[in-house]
């Protein structure tokens, strides 16, 4: 058996996150994605780290996968097929918040 692994967080130098559209966001994900993604987008293992996954980074894979249920994993996504262009926006503000606080932490961890 290998070590584990940890995730690392993708934080794009471009990508600005709205706090109002994270505060949406993590309402949604706590509604929805919690349970398999982990509180926080931190993921306990059984679905992918969502702060380190670069689906998210594109508004037109993101929709395939999580609207669209997309087969990613060997057991695949439900769909959710009610979300709007603006809820996912909400989700992908709020799991770019979370990879940002991520490695801020990471950062401030290892300079201690």
């Amino acid at each position: 058996m290998g070590d584990p692994v940890v995730p690392r967080p993708i934080v794009p130098h471009d990508f600005k996150s709205d706090p109002t559209l994270a505060n949406k966001g993590r309402d949604l994900y706590v509604g929805r994605c919690v349970w398999c993604h982990g509180s926080g987008a931190v993921s306990g293992g059984y679905a992918p780290d969502l702060r380190a996954s670069p689906i998210p980074l594109s508004f037109d894979a993101f929709k395939a996968v999580v609207v669209g249920g997309a087969k990613v994993q060997p057991y695949g996504m439900p769909k959710f097929s009610d979300l709007q262009a603006e809820d996912l926006k909400a989700l992908q503000h709020f799991i770019r918040q979370q990879a940002a606080v991520g490695t801020k932490a990471a950062a401030k961890a290892a300079t201690e």
